[in-house]
């Protein structure tokens, strides 16, 4: 069952509905990246076109400011690696079970869905789309959810607050879920060309690549034949409608005394060949409340292959790498929203009274 966010939270229609653009032309929404033009597009071999729009792209990035990289995933140091995401790329973020890869999914959808106000759309095999909501709420209120299951909580005005506003700014998204048990690929390309007729998605998140079957393989295909057609049906259709596509997806083993690398990921052969970049993320030892965990950059064609470190906040199931913890030099130098996440987690830090330490 798929719902925009807006209904689900306040059962009403977004305001505006009424007056939506005309379902034949859909806009792009304004704070994406342009992609490329119809001279661009597959078929279209005339070379001095295709310099000439290269050419205009370039002249625009560096005296228009138009945007020099896709969608930032809020995370600097993946940003910088990835060139943020990118129209017609396919991005893979996989892990074993309880290493955090929907927390890091989700945590950039509402990066980009809500921060950055882009209508984007989520597919869910595995979250309901009440986890995902609250999942969402509480990882950008900096408040951790278990304690409102907490008979003897209570919460603090500041707790309240940024609670109430994470839920406004997400009721007024542009989101879109989908929790549809049994996805299949067909379904989800349906889906994605339905939303984007009513509205100008910008991204699509699949949660997780291995719980989407295909109805064109014939009965009695492998798996591994079946998951071939999917992720590059994914990669098609990616690249028909321009937009980026992020997904998770599972290691098929653990690693014993090494790291883990893309030929881990299960059905790992078509996906290594169709994935634009793959992440492998990696914590070792048992879950502690905070932990330092690596994102191997294991396939990168837009630039370079390395490890991002990373600090995962296990309460509220959030990764984070920028100046916004209170040891961070050039504090002062932050945005208001990164001021009002500093000011939280130093509450929420007191409070526990637990110093905040990662390796360098």
């Amino acid at each position: 069952m798929s719902q925009p966010i807006h209904e689900h939270v306040t059962g009403q229609k977004a305001a505006g509905d009424e007056t939506a653009p005309s379902p034949s032309t859909p806009e792009k929404p304004g704070n994406l990246p342009d992609g490329n033009t119809n001279a661009d597009l597959p078929g279209h071999t005339d070379v001095k076109t295709l310099v000439a729009n290269a050419i205009t792209r370039l002249q625009g990035i560096l005296f228009e400011n138009l945007p020099r990289r896709g969608l930032s995933t809020g995370l600097s140091e993946l940003d910088d690696m990835s060139n943020g995401l990118e129209p017609g790329r396919v991005y893979v973020i996989a892990a074993r079970p309880s290493m955090g890869k929907t927390s890091l999914l989700l945590q950039i959808l509402g990066e980009i869905c809500i921060k950055q106000e882009i209508p984007s759309l989520l597919f869910t095999g595995d979250l309901t789309i009440p986890q995902v909501i609250d999942r969402l709420i509480f990882n950008r209120a900096m408040t951790p959810p278990y304690y409102f299951y907490d008979p003897d909580y209570r919460p603090t005005k500041g707790d309240l607050g940024r609670i109430k506003k994470s839920a406004q700014e997400l009721a007024s998204s542009g989101l879109v879920l989908d929790d549809s048990r049994n996805m299949t690929i067909e379904a989800i390309a349906a889906k994605v060309r339905e939303e984007r007729d009513k509205r100008s998605i910008g991204l699509i998140v699949i949660d997780h690549l291995h719980s989407i079957r295909s109805e064109s393989t014939p009965p009695g295909t492998s798996r591994k034949a079946e998951m071939t057609a999917v992720i590059r049906s994914i990669r098609d259709l990616a690249q028909e409608l321009e937009l980026p596509i992020l997904m998770s997806a599972q290691l098929k083993r653990r690693a014993d005394g090494r790291l883990p690398r893309s030929g881990d990921i299960r059905e790992s052969g078509a996906i290594e060949h169709e994935a634009d970049f793959i992440a492998l993320l990696h914590r070792e030892g048992p879950i502690p409340h905070e932990n330092c965990c690596d994102l191997l950059i294991a396939k990168n064609n837009n630039g370079p292959l390395g490890t991002i470190g990373l600090l995962f906040i296990a309460d509220i199931q959030r990764f984070e790498n920028g100046p916004i913890f209170p040891d961070a030099p050039n504090v002062a130098n932050l945005t208001e929203e990164e001021q009002e996440m500093t000011n939280a987690w130093r509450d929420y830090q007191n409070e526990k009274d637990s110093p905040l330490k990662c390796h360098d």
